[in-house]
């Protein structure tokens, strides 16, 4: 006769599959959750500044290869004067390395631990920074959900002679208080502020204008609004698209680096235009 099944074995096989998805669905998020989304940039600058001679970089992961996954997957990659160039990578070790066109060399080299959520520089932590400015490099150590923006200064040789004091370069540009200086004749970016699905930005404005906000990643836009707003300084506020920030949260990405894009027309038709970046919780 044959044997009947146990009806608490019939009613376990049920309740044990559904708890192997729940341990598996768990698992995964635990794996995407560490690997936790961060930025390393690095900006250039000229001494003389304005110069437009592009300079060499390189990312290199600690053991001494080339790291993936920059834009356009070009490493090493030039930039010109005030361009920068970021990357998210897992924890580890990495290395900024700079290799100046003929007749110039690095002058400085300034780094900064930056709070994600302000965008603003906080203490850096003991051996984060390892900076070799005779060798034109420096040596980060990365950890999960530290943000870390370094700007190399290249100074022209025949114009700075043999040798440049330590800190006389130029600090990283960070996505949190703007100052005054980004201005064009009386219309200026003031401020930019990242926060929770949003980048803010203040803005002044001696006329009655149209202000148009991009989110820019890459040449994608993610994210725009548009106001028009009377003489003063007003701040605005763009949001990421819906359909982007979903597709960041299945990725497991906490937060992203952008570009907002400021665009202010006046009602005389005179049009400036700004470019700063900031970093958006997702």
């Amino acid at each position: 006769m044959p044997h009947a099944t146990p009806v608490a074995t019939r009613r376990r096989g049920p309740r044990t599959r559904i708890m192997l998805v729940a341990v598996l669905v768990l698992a995964f998020s635990g794996a995407m959750a560490s690997n936790a989304w961060a930025t390393l940039e690095i900006q250039s600058n000229n001494n003389p500044a304005g110069d437009p001679t592009p300079q060499t970089y390189a990312l290199y992961n600690g053991d001494g290869t080339l790291r993936g996954g920059l834009k356009d997957n070009l490493n090493p990659f030039s930039l010109t004067e005030g361009e920068r160039r970021s990357v998210g990578p897992p924890a580890g070790t990495y290395i900024w390395q700079a290799m100046p066109a003929a007749g110039w060399k690095v002058g400085d080299i300034q780094c900064f631990h930056v709070d994600p959520g302000t965008g603003n520089a906080i203490p850096t932590l003991p051996g984060e920074f390892a900076i070799d400015v005779a060798a034109g490099r420096v040596t980060i150590n990365h950890s999960d959900g530290q943000d870390e923006y370094c700007a190399f200064t290249n100074v022209k040789i025949a114009a700075a002679g043999p040798s440049v004091p330590p800190g006389s370069g130029v600090s990283p540009t960070l996505p949190g208080t703007v100052t005054g200086s980004l201005s064009q004749g009386k219309t200026a970016l003031l401020r930019v502020l990242g926060g929770l699905h949003y980048a803010k930005a203040q803005v002044r404005i001696s006329r009655k204008s149209v202000i148009r906000l991009s989110l820019l990643k890459g040449k994608s836009v993610v994210g725009t609004a548009r106001y028009t707003r009377k003489a003063g300084t007003p701040t605005l506020t763009v949001k990421l698209r819906d359909s982007y920030r979903r597709s960041l949260k299945r990725k497991g990405v906490k937060k992203v680096t952008l570009t907002l894009k400021i665009t202010i027309v006046g009602n005389n038709k005179a049009t400036k235009v700004f470019r700063y970046g900031v970093v958006v919780r997702v």
